[in-house]
């Protein structure tokens, strides 16, 4: 069920989910009518809403009727829609099929805030939509009762995801921001003006019919914007119009366009993450265009025609390359079979890297990502993160199972005719260790998931995972406090050339994944600058040798270990080298040799996935291991507990004063609080729609 806890992986927050409101919804459908019926349900809503929003600016700007069916096939058959109907995100053509209906009806003399609410409220699925409403009703019609009915709309609609954000902040500062990650997904000028420029370029394969359309209808916007601004009645209006596209088209061109200084900059205040996969927001842009088009057409008989052969070109690059060949049916799919019946346990998924094809066929997210009945999930994640990343690379390219084993996996399956699409991922690799997505089936023998030990040792480094430890005091918030993590000073992707993010290649060289983070390179004649004020000691693993200045550091063994800085302004690294963290002082507490403790398991019951019930065991043992990812939010309920701490830097742990026979609730309040706001949500959406109703009738 929709929550704000994922329960695949090891577990995470889930601050912003897309389908509080759209997965029971279409569940109901699907489960009623069947999943293809679903589909089309789905797209007709898309299709329905945006041509209703181009009828009415068809009407309201170009000053004819003939003009919405025109402009429609322009909103439905561009390659923004193309793209994202072939990679599935379909709650991103909504948002932009509810915004379309929004400017339609903020065009209109007398708009009705209802339908603003209504429509902000659907659009703000995407929590990106719901903040850019704002600026696009500011250039459509800047007037006070509109905007207060679309930041209405756009406040109820987002407030489980305001209570999320609000409350999982401590996650959220934790998210990397990788380099790789933002330079694969910025859009070229180039592309993102006639609407394309995605990173999985699915257009390619669609002939030039796309790209003529797109020229076609920038030629029609064009012709508005000009047009328009010798109008002095319309001047003012095709100016903001004007204004935001190409705001946006710089903002999206992120690291590849002419504000790629700004942007790095821009990427230090966290917020702005919100917008991290850039491509999503061209959307404003094809709004932006319908608008302009509209308003060449009043009165401009060529401009109808430019518009007539943009849509007919448009359709004929969907009728020639249909995005559905690049679908697989479900019903093709073999079925997963588990083997194992237990509850609480986990699995991994051969192959484990995403996107995946089927017998050469599709290219997406992987269909058996899913918990079945028991709480029996898979620790496959869209994108991998430390632990899990590492711990399913370290299979694959070493054969050790252990740090599975750590995360609670008891099965790896095999898929024969499934295989990772390593194409559409070359960006993504880091230039010396390609990474292996494939490997054999095997049962395991894993660690519960809750369970009852003894307290594990502190220790100053992080160590693998399959042993039990507490980093310093076991506190990240206390650890953000003692310790700076490194970062690589440049945006390179190749760790042959620069220093870079270890969050980025840490699948591909697994051994120095950890729960800092920090950087890494192979480069011999690259540099890492020390901050200033100059660190005392640096966290460092090293395979080869590592100098600064002139000076080797003395490390021994390809492990984490604290070493003392010279006065070097920069480390220079032969061989592969990583630097997680800087300390402005001397480490006292020693690395322990972590060991792995005597455990005894705890049976529990999931009745949500942020919901668990249990009974402690008669033990001596009065430390609890809850392995799901630690999140200040899970909360023992019926237990007292000393204090609430990370075990091996990602497990949550229990410092308890009894431990026999005490019934408890383990709870995360922050999907809690968010499935009770969803709640309130829905009741003031329900209630605004009945007043739409009413006025309809009337």
């Amino acid at each position: 069920m929709p929550s704000g806890w994922s329960s695949t992986g090891i577990g995470e927050p889930r601050p912003y989910p897309t389908l509080f409101v759209l997965g029971p919804l279409l569940s109901l459908v699907g489960i009623t009518l069947g999943s293809s019926a679903a589909l089309v349900t789905f797209l007709a809503a898309i299709a329905g809403f945006a041509l209703r929003g181009t009828h009415r600016i068809g009407v309201l700007l170009a000053g004819t009727a003939w003009a919405g069916p025109g402009l429609g096939l322009i909103a439905l058959f561009n390659p923004w829609m193309y793209e994202k109907l072939v990679a599935g995100h379909l709650t991103m053509m909504l948002s932009v099929s509810m915004l379309v209906w929004v400017t339609g009806e903020l065009c209109s003399p007398q708009p009705r805030w209802a339908v603003l609410f209504l429509g902000t409220y659907v659009a703000a699925f995407q929590i990106q939509y719901a903040l850019l409403a704002v600026p696009l009703a500011l250039a459509v019609r800047p007037a006070a009762r509109c905007m207060l009915a679309i930041l209405a709309g756009s406040l109820c609609s987002l407030l489980p995801s305001i209570v999320g954000i609000a409350l999982a902040r401590s996650y959220l500062a934790g998210v990397p921001t990788t380099t790789a990650w933002q330079i694969n997904n910025s859009v070229p000028l180039s592309g993102g003006t006639l609407l394309d420029g995605y990173s999985s370029a699915y257009t390619s394969g669609s002939g030039p019919w796309l790209a003529l359309a797109s020229i076609l209808l920038f030629a029609l916007t064009i012709t508005g914007l000009v047009r328009g601004f010798v109008d002095p009645e319309r001047r003012t209006f095709v100016t903001r119009i004007a204004v935001l596209a190409v705001a946006t088209l710089l903002f999206c061109s992120g690291l590849r366009g002419p504000i790629a200084p700004i942007y790095a900059a821009l990427l230090h205040v966290r917020p702005i993450l919100v917008f991290r996969e850039l491509y999503d927001l061209i959307g404003i842009v094809l709004i932006c265009y319908l608008a302009l088009a509209a308003t060449a057409l009043r009165g401009f008989a060529p401009a109808g025609t430019l518009l007539i052969l943009a849509g007919a070109l448009a359709i004929t690059a969907w009728i020639v390359a249909p995005p559905s060949r690049w679908w697989v049916p479900s019903h093709t799919l073999p079925r997963l079979v588990l083997h194992d019946t237990l509850a609480n346990q986990r699995f991994a998924l051969m192959p484990w890297l995403q996107p995946l094809e089927y017998r050469g066929r599709g290219s997406g997210a992987d269909p058996d990502i899913f918990c079945r009945t028991g709480n029996r999930c898979p620790v496959n994640q869209y994108e991998d993160s430390f632990p899990v990343g590492p711990a399913l690379a370290e299979y694959t390219r070493y054969g050790r199972p252990e740090m599975l084993e750590a995360l609670g996996v008891g099965h790896i399956y095999t898929r024969p005719n499934v295989r990772t699409n390593l194409a559409t991922l070359e960006t993504a690799y880091p230039a010396d260790a390609r990474i292996i997505a494939d490997g054999p089936e095997r049962r395991l023998h894993p660690r519960p998931e809750l369970a009852l030990t003894a307290e594990p040792p502190r220790s100053s480094t992080p160590d693998r995972i399959t042993k039990d430890y507490l980093l310093f005091n076991g506190d990240p918030a206390d650890l953000a406090h003692t310790v700076i993590p490194a970062y690589p000073s440049t945006s390179s992707l190749d760790p042959s050339s620069a220093w870079v993010s270890v969050a980025g290649i840490e699948d591909g060289y697994p051994r120095f994944a950890n729960s800092i983070g920090g950087a890494f390179t192979t480069c011999a004649a690259c540099e890492l600058r020390l901050p200033t004020p100059h660190p005392r000691e640096a966290l460092v693993m090293v395979q080869g040798a590592l100098y600064a200045g002139q000076h080797r550091i003395p490390v021994t063994q390809l492990r984490w270990q604290w070493a003392a800085l010279s006065a070097a302004a920069a480390l220079r690294c032969r061989g592969a080298c990583a630097v997680a963290a800087w300390s402005y002082r001397r480490v006292s507490i020693p690395a322990h040799a972590a060991r792995r403790l005597d455990e005894r398991t705890v049976p529990f019951h999931a009745w949500l996935p942020f919901v668990l019930s249990a009974t402690l065991p008669a033990s001596h043992r009065k430390f609890l291991v809850f392995r799901t990812r630690y999140d200040p939010s899970w909360h023992a309920i019926g237990l007292t507990s000393l204090r609430h701490v990370a075990v091996d830097g990602i497990w949550n742990g229990y410092d308890l004063e009894h431990s026999e026979g005490q019934h408890f609730l383990l709870v995360e309040t922050t999907a809690l609080f968010q499935f009770l706001a969803m709640a309130v949500s829905l009741a003031l959406a329900a209630a605004v729609g009945g007043t739409l109703l009413f006025q309809n009738h009337e």
